[in-house]
């Protein structure tokens, strides 16, 4: 659909495509749509109906009136798309997921996105993870020295959270790899220093 309105409950330039075992059985475009909560159904106007059999087309219907349709999502599932995938919490991303999944979309970014929302909620906890060995670092050396080893960690941790992104986002790396690996490289690093802060 190229525009919605969501208070309308309107569009315009629909297509709507049915496939069922990855082959297309129909085809609906529309220049306008509207959903009728009476009849909990879609009015298109100005518009096609394509019928396929084995992804060949077997019939046509083309007309400049409108009909009532049932085209098996409703105005809630597209408020629901409309959302971006910051908007919603790990419990929501899970079931677009799904959905998506079922659709035959690819889910890569939501998957690295869901993943994300668990691992950034441990941001403070590594942070204080790798501030506990820089305080002793502190004592032994100056005062610039911890406040700039303090910075570089927070500087460098959000880099490292945001190149995982990245590179999740390119399918470069699995979606949990790549939303964990800010979190797994910080914590590593985290032990060596409290390891040789001891010594």
């Amino acid at each position: 659909m190229e525009k919605y309105n969501i208070k309308k409950m309107s569009g315009n330039i629909l297509t709507w495509v049915d496939l069922g075992a990855d082959i297309i059985k129909q085809r609906i475009d529309a220049r306008n749509i509207v959903y009728l909560s009476d009849s909990l159904a879609w009015k298109i106007s100005n518009y096609s109906i394509r019928n396929f059999q084995n992804g060949i087309e077997t019939s046509i219907d083309v007309s400049e009136g409108d009909t009532l349709i049932d085209l098996r999502f409703s105005p809630e599932d597209i408020n629901k798309q409309a959302r971006s995938p910051d908007e919603l919490d790990y419990y929501e991303l899970t079931s677009r997921i799904s959905d998506l999944k079922n659709n035959g979309v690819k889910t890569i970014r939501w998957e690295v996105t869901r993943y994300l929302k668990v691992s950034f909620a441990l941001t403070n906890f590594i942070v204080v993870l790798c501030g506990i060995p820089l305080v002793v670092f502190k004592e032994k050396n100056s005062l610039s020295f911890g406040i700039g080893m303090s910075v570089f960690v927070i500087f460098g941790y959000y880099a490292f959270i945001k190149f995982g992104q990245s590179l999740g986002f390119k399918g470069v790396m699995e979606p949990l790899a790549s939303a964990w690996i800010g979190n797994i490289i910080f914590t590593a690093g985290a032990i060596i220093l409290f390891l040789k802060s001891k010594t």
